[in-house]
């Protein structure tokens, strides 16, 4: 069985819990308690304009509806500002969501193995033993050859290691999402005792189109839920929420099939329409969830449409899941990407052959930009039109997950002369919208809307110096009107609405920017989340550079 490390107090069972507030935060809150299979009771918001709809089955109240309720706690999200813990506190006894946990108590007495052997698990194998009164039997690696030990206790092979009928493993990894060897193994092996991990799903479902909301908008729209799972472990702990919630669950595959649990393989789907289901995907293993999210494609689902998701990220590409290219340590930028096993360069990937092009393209800028998920950036997608229009161009891009303008700078500082661009592109913005320290700050701090605009101007200058034209574009967001529909609140609308609010109300076309910040508003389909975009919107935003740059090509 599936377990979660911590769980809720034992001194606040029996009480009524209602989350706080109808935003991205909330939904990420009740993700963790669907984790651990806790019964909300509600939703709480003083805006009249959601109260009456419903979130899995749960109502949404007027926040005054639980005053004087001595059974209600709200529980507030971790990243909730101090005016707004206020006025919860106004409606009655409130919490912060980490503060409601404590470690699991099925945990005492068990003989606890744990897999991994790096520095966190020695940590936690402490703190277990000195405060959990938890008794650490061992640890588990994948090909332990030689003997030997850690804290005085046996790091045993993770394939043949005999471990008793009661025992409890506990996968504590990092990113224990991101490689999900072990458990293969352990099912592998017919492991039945139970499995602690800190939560099936994320907490920060960025990458991914959230179940939570998807399977919400299913019962609304009287969709069919299909459901590919590919472990028993799994699938019985989905099934626990499901009746918990009362979600239908209208048909199972998984990838191969399974004969002995009477699964179909994952192709029998075709016959469903995929405008009328919607299709929720667990699999530990990432390349399998590749494969999966692959062929959900193929038999006509949509990252744009929303009419699949995933317990996990899914949105990574092929180069990730597979660990064809790597982060790699950056002395200058933290972390970086190595493209060279694609054909790229540290830091860039390539499209188009340097050696023959006569315009050299670099593009700038985060995530949104970046080679490293599922859907083709727009930067690809350009050079395909440019080549296809005859435009013999080479593009270096350079976008790195969460890289600001600064970080930018810094890329281009290092690598412009190397490179020899004729036009720079700096396609930027959600990621300066938080701004964070950095060396270009000005002293006495400045508001993050000139930040941004002035890192941008430096690079203007840099990339002249160098004989290159340069593009500054103030990128799409993901926001819009004040009173969005629920789905769309729940689905995109975290801390986002409102720092990007400076952007929308500085932003102007008079200036050496582009500004593309609006190029989305009022259009469905253009997100995959809070702010990556779409197969339709990187298609859209690959036209709109185009234009933008048309003029540079002769």
């Amino acid at each position: 069985m599936i377990r979660c490390l911590h769980t809720l107090k034992r001194s606040l069972a029996g009480r009524k819990l209602y989350l706080w507030d109808v935003g991205k935060n909330a939904v990420w809150t009740f993700t963790s308690m669907l984790n651990r299979e806790l019964d909300v009771s509600g939703f709480l918001t003083e805006s009249p304009v959601y109260v009456g709809e419903t979130i899995l089955n749960r109502p949404v109240l007027a926040a005054a509806s639980v005053r004087g309720d001595p059974e209600a706690l709200i529980i507030l999200n971790s990243d909730i500002t101090p005016f707004k813990r206020r006025k919860a506190e106004q409606y009655g006894e409130c919490l912060l969501w980490p503060d409601t946990l404590e470690p699991n108590p099925a945990l005492s007495g068990k003989d606890v193995y744990i897999c991994g052997t790096g520095n966190e698990v020695w940590t936690f194998a402490r703190e277990a033993r000195r405060r959990w009164n938890v008794t650490v039997k061992g640890f588990l690696e994948e090909d332990a050859r030689a003997p030997r030990e850690i804290l005085g206790l046996p790091v045993l092979d993770l394939r043949t290691a005999q471990l008793p009928e009661d025992a409890a493993v506990i996968l504590l990894q990092p990113h224990w999402c991101r490689d999900m060897a072990a458990l293969d193994v352990l099912q592998e092996r017919g492991f039945s005792g139970d499995l602690y991990v800190r939560g099936l799903a994320q907490r920060e479902q960025l990458w991914s189109i959230d179940p939570v909301i998807m399977l919400d908008d299913a019962m609304k729209r009287s969709r069919r839920i299909l459901l590919c799972c590919e472990d028993a472990m799994g699938r019985a702990f989905l099934h626990r929420i499901a009746a918990l919630y009362d979600i239908p669950i209208d048909r199972e595959v998984c990838f191969a099939g399974c004969a002995e649990d009477g699964l179909e393989d994952f192709w029998s789907l075709a016959d469903e329409d995929p405008e009328q289901s919607v299709l929720l995907i667990h699999a530990f293993s990432e390349k399998r969830r590749y494969e999966i999210v692959d062929a959900a494609n193929d038999l006509g689902y949509s990252a744009g449409a929303h009419n699949y998701t995933a317990t996990n990220v899914i949105c990574y590409s092929r180069m990730y899941y597979t660990r064809t290219v790597n982060y790699e340590a950056d002395p200058l930028l933290t972390a970086s990407v190595d493209y060279t096993p694609v054909g790229g360069l540290p830091g860039w990937a390539v499209y188009g052959e340097a050696e023959t092009a006569d315009k050299r393209i670099m593009v700038l800028g985060g995530s949104t930009s970046s080679e490293l998920f599922y859907q083709e950036s727009w930067a690809a997608k350009l050079c395909r039109r440019l080549r296809a229009e005859g435009h013999a161009v080479v593009i270096y891009n350079g976008a790195h997950e969460g890289n600001t303008a600064a970080q930018e700078l810094d890329r281009m500082l290092r690598d412009i002369r190397a490179l020899r661009p004729d036009i720079v592109i700096s396609m930027s913005g959600y990621n300066d919208m938080q701004k964070s320290g950095n060396k270009f700050e000005a002293m006495g701090g400045e508001p993050a809307f000139d930040h941004w605009r002035r890192i941008e101007s430096y690079m203007k200058r840099i990339a002249e110096a160098e004989g290159a034209v340069f593009h500054a574009i103030l990128q799409p967001v993901n926001q819009g009107p004040v009173e969005r529909p629920l789905y769309d609140v729940l689905m995109f609308q975290g801390q986002e609405d409102w720092r990007a609010q400076p952007f929308n109300d500085h932003r102007r076309s008079d200036d050496f920017y582009t500004d593309l910040f609006p190029l989305f508003f009022g259009r469905s389909e253009m997100f995959i989340d809070m702010c990556h975009y779409s197969e339709q919107g990187n298609a859209l935003l690959a036209d709109a550079v185009y234009q933008v740059i048309k003029g540079d090509l002769s």
